[in-house]
């Protein structure tokens, strides 16, 4: 994830923040997605034409998408011990950067799965792309809380 590297000091990396990555790939990114592409793929077939993949890739960012940015950020906040009020607050500040974010990116990771790659080798195409999104995520994840602090010790020394 995107963390400072200091000379690949690994005693120095966020282990508690790859915990939380990894159990909300297990608990909510899987199985969210994994249904959802099921649920799209059997609304709109198995073809792997263009038109078929806009319509797939489409759904996905208008249906999946907007409601999996919204509850990762709940739920990492939930996770990282936030109070149910300051979870809303993060939501609501990260929310549409990232939704954006996605926006560029997840389209043209989807199209390229949709019309390339066959249902076999999806889940490993995805994961692939998800370790860059998860990048991102990481820093959109971090950047609320670098807010947050900076705001805490402003306030802290008046």
């Amino acid at each position: 994830m995107i963390q400072r590297r200091d000379h690949l000091n690994f005693s120095r990396h966020d282990w508690r923040r790859t915990q939380r990555f990894a159990l909300i790939g297990l608990t909510l990114h899987g199985p969210y997605f994994y249904q959802g592409f099921r649920v799209i793929d059997a609304t709109f077939g198995a073809s792997r034409t263009a038109e078929m993949a806009s319509k797939k890739t489409l759904a996905g960012q208008l249906t999946l998408f907007p409601v999996y940015c919204a509850a990762f950020f709940a739920y990492m906040g939930l996770l990282e011990g936030k109070s149910a009020e300051r979870c809303i607050q993060k939501v609501k500040e990260s929310y549409m950067p990232t939704y954006i974010g996605g926006s560029v990116f997840w389209p043209v990771a989807n199209m390229i799965n949709f019309m390339c790659i066959p249902s076999t080798g999806r889940v490993a195409y995805v994961s692939g792309a998800g370790l860059l999104w998860n990048s991102f995520l990481s820093w959109s994840n971090s950047k609320y809380g670098q807010s947050t602090r900076t705001m805490i010790n402003a306030s802290s020394t008046r």
